[in-house]
């Protein structure tokens, strides 16, 4: 069984990372590295990734952590159409510059670009995710749904 309340905890230090960088007191690569360490951190109890970037998973780009305006397209990494032993590559390769799974268009692009080594692989992934996930699941809200956002 997951231990949540960790994951709730930490997410709070992610809240307080965006907030410290959209102040302009600590820099991208500090927000980032703040980030990356609460997502692991849930690992000490069982807890899950993705409750530690809950404050930003479904409205800031999980590698630009640029803010992404409701109803515009955001593209989540677990939506692509990878087999299993691909996915996990996808997540080991990228989980020092991706910290949380959902990204703007640009930012997809350019990780499943260099992930893939083809120039168009962005494109025909973002055009696989349309096609197949619902409109509602792949456009940023304004503000994010689930238990770890509301209850911090």
């Amino acid at each position: 069984m997951s231990c949540h309340n960790i994951g709730r905890g930490l997410n709070t230090v992610t809240r307080k990372s965006i907030e410290l960088l959209d102040a302009g007191k600590i820099t991208w690569e500090v927000a980032k590295e703040l980030i990356r360490t609460a997502r692991d951190g849930v690992n000490w109890c069982d807890g899950n990734d993705y409750e530690a970037v809950a404050y930003i998973l479904q409205n800031r780009c999980g590698y630009c952590l640029e803010e992404i305006k409701p109803g515009k397209p955001m593209y989540n990494l677990w939506d692509i159409d990878l087999d299993y032993n691909e996915e996990l590559r996808l997540f080991r390769e990228t989980r020092d510059s991706v910290v949380a799974s959902y990204l703007c268009p640009e930012c997809f692009d350019s990780v499943i670009r260099e992930f893939m080594h083809d120039d168009t692989a962005g494109e025909a992934k973002r055009r696989y995710i349309e096609e197949n996930i619902e409109e509602d699941k792949r456009v940023a809200l304004e503000v994010p749904s689930g238990p770890y956002w509301n209850n911090m």
